[in-house]
């Protein structure tokens, strides 16, 4: 805690666990043996990527049943604002959303563990529905795709005021946005991440998969 009584500045809530990276690496094999037409090796691949301890690391984010990321109560900081006060459109518009992955990359800016678009879990689901289980309720999901699925998270929350602006937008996992929900990074501890570099590295989200017959 620091002197202020605030939490003392991290990057994000929780270090990924070794997992995040073993599941990141056995989904990029799928794709791999996917665009090979080795479908049922794919198939085994993409079953193994769901792993329950993944499953467990990232749903200690948000779930009150076994939430692990304590946030403190802050007294005197602005509410939520009033819809007539906030954009009204909830989510960064396509060119923006571009404009983030080209500064960004597919890397988390908080974490940093790689990220995957939701159109490539779409169609993991849909060509392998047996394996990639996608439900309504988090635990009927596919632990990986859970977990690296790709967000365009407010550093200033939606309803906080917060615009769609390019500066206001950053790639981040899911366990990081849902983790923080409508709170502000120094409500919780949180530094800012452009205070740091992103992420460089040849991960480019499984793009290629959604590209593929």
């Amino acid at each position: 805690m620091s002197v202020s009584g605030r939490p003392a500045e991290k990057r994000s809530f929780t270090e990924p666990i070794p997992e995040v990276y073993l599941a990141a690496g056995l989904l990029e094999r799928a794709v791999e043996q996917h665009i090979a037409s080795n479908y049922k090796f794919a198939e085994d691949l993409f079953g193994s990527a769901d792993l329950m301890v993944l499953w467990d690391w990232a749903n200690s984010h948000w779930d009150r049943r076994w939430r692990s990321v304590v946030k403190p109560h802050v007294d005197g900081l602005p509410t939520a604002n009033s819809l007539d006060g906030r954009e009204k459109a909830r989510m960064p518009s396509k060119i923006t959303r571009a404009e983030v992955l080209q500064r960004d990359g597919y890397h988390c800016r908080f974490c940093g563990i790689p990220v995957i678009p939701e159109e490539v879990r779409k169609k993991a689901h849909s060509l392998y529905p047996s394996v990639v289980r996608w439900g309504r309720k988090s635990e009927e999901q596919h632990a990986a795709f859970q977990a690296l699925w790709l967000q365009f998270d407010h550093l200033v929350p939606h309803s906080r005021g917060g615009t769609n602006e390019v500066r206001n937008i950053v790639v981040a996992c899911a366990p990081c946005n849902y983790g923080r929900g409508n709170f502000l990074l120094n409500e919780v501890g949180i530094s800012d991440p452009f205070l740091r570099p992103p992420v460089k590295s040849m991960w480019q989200g499984l793009a290629q998969f959604v590209k593929s017959r």
